[in-house]
């Protein structure tokens, strides 16, 4: 079972940024789990908070930041992620 919410913001196509909350709960009893759903996921609660943010500065250049935490019951220790990323189209 998931639930989230997201919130995002858009400034024409020059920025976007979005926030992403999400409590994902996973339940063996009584039926085992596609690969697919148990990847990444340990049975318990699992909350996840994603922040991005997405900068064109030009046609041909863009820059992105992006922040991911996992916590909760589920999780041995909390994990985080912080990502940038870089692009020049030719």
């Amino acid at each position: 079972k998931q639930g989230q919410i997201k919130l995002s913001w858009e400034k024409s196509k020059a920025a976007t940024a979005y926030a992403l909350f999400s409590a994902t709960h996973v339940s063996t009893e009584g039926y085992s789990l596609p690969y697919q759903m148990n990847s990444g996921f340990s049975p318990g609660l699992t909350y996840r908070i994603e922040a991005n943010a997405s900068f064109n500065i030009n046609d041909y250049i863009s820059f992105s930041l992006r922040y991911l935490i996992r916590f909760g019951n589920a999780e041995e220790d909390l994990f985080q992620k912080w990502t940038t990323e870089a692009k020049a189209y030719f």
